[in-house]
């Protein structure tokens, strides 16, 4: 992670702290992950090659888990105790979907990611490329059977 996004991440952080501030907090936490998406040099031949590092991290390590109820139980509070929200809870609810969206994306990519993994692993190219190196480690049934 790059130090500026690094920053960047921790500054978000810090608007986490006071629930009052939740509702801004998820409006920065898709601003940031839309510019972690812009910026992150996906080749459309091979997305398994993306680095979405920044975003996943962002995500899993640095937000609290709780990030999107608090800020629509916070809208709604704002709502009921009489003061006028920060965001108003229609671009709450969008906000939510946004990060929802963001987030199912990053899951589906990080399972992407181990498939490919697995395959790359199991395929019998890649045992083929291995085979030699692989030979003195085999068992006498498997070097039999693989002979075969």
């Amino acid at each position: 992670i790059s130090p500026v996004n690094a920053r960047l991440m921790r500054s978000i952080h810090w608007m986490c702290y006071h629930p009052e501030h939740m509702p801004d907090a998820l409006v920065c936490t898709n601003m940031l992950l839309r510019r972690f998406f812009l910026l992150n040099e996906m080749d459309a031949s091979d997305p398994s090659q993306s680095n979405l590092y920044d975003s996943k991290y962002f995500i899993e390590k640095v937000l609290p888990t709780n990030l999107v109820d608090m800020a629509v139980d916070q809208c709604g509070s704002n709502i009921i105790g009489g003061n006028a929200p920060h965001v108003p809870e229609p671009m709450v609810q969008n906000l939510k979907a946004e990060f929802v969206s963001f987030e199912s994306f990053l899951k589906a990519h990080t399972k992407y990611a181990q498939f490919l993994d697995v395959i790359s692993k199991t395929s019998p190219c890649h045992n083929a490329k291995s085979g030699a190196s692989n030979r003195g480690r085999r068992s006498a049934m498997e070097s039999e059977i693989s002979d075969k």
